[in-house]
């Protein structure tokens, strides 16, 4: 049987804004806040949803992962590699 060729992850910064829960009473006029965050680590895989990004990757495995929807998504930078 043929192996699959894997693709290499590829380094990518992603800015994106995620949600803010509060919890207790507060006023009724206070405008809707989200927080802009910036995501340094290495393309998984993503699909037409969203991106999945590893902090470590060694060999065909990685740990330390975040999938950030393409809906929050701001920027994707891929970064090279040197």
């Amino acid at each position: 049987m043929a192996q699959k060729k894997r693709r290499k992850p590829q380094p990518v910064l992603i800015v994106w804004v995620d949600a803010v829960a509060e919890a207790g009473w507060e006023s009724n006029d206070r405008e809707p806040e989200l927080h802009e965050c910036w995501t340094l680590g290495w393309l998984i895989s993503s699909n037409q949803h969203g991106y999945r990004v590893a902090a470590t990757i060694g060999g065909d495995e990685h740990n330390a992962t975040i999938n950030i929807p393409k809906a929050w998504v701001r920027r994707l930078e891929k970064l090279p590699l040197k």
